[in-house]
């Protein structure tokens, strides 16, 4: 029997393995993005559910792989907004990007 042994690389004919390097890929991305957080941990998880026949001759399978990944880092700006050309606009304050064109704006008051 060891011929049609089954092993996590048989399953479902390489099914199985193909969503695990789908979702290895996926973590890896996600570790290499500077966006994400550096600090939490990433995890993948292969769930297999064997429900066995009234005869117990054999089963139903079934399988899934899950990731869980690091979160986006939470981020903070500031913004101004302001009223150009009859528009609400806003403009990020401090973080201009050299030779960025300012934005020429009437600011808002409490009465506008």
């Amino acid at each position: 029997m060891s011929e049609g042994k089954m092993t996590l690389m048989t399953v479902g004919g390489g099914a199985l393995a193909e969503l695990f390097e789908s979702e290895l890929q996926a973590v890896l991305k996600n570790i290499r993005d500077p966006n994400s957080d550096v600090k939490k941990s990433s995890k993948i998880t292969i769930e297999v559910t064997l429900k066995p026949m009234e005869n117990r001759a054999s089963a139903s399978m079934t399988y899934i792989v899950k990731s869980q990944k690091a979160p986006t880092r939470v981020r903070e700006s500031n913004v101004m907004f302001g009223v150009a050309d009859g528009l609400f606009i806003c403009k990020e304050i401090g973080n201009q990007i050299p030779g960025q064109i300012g934005m020429n704006v009437t600011p808002i008051t409490k009465e506008g």
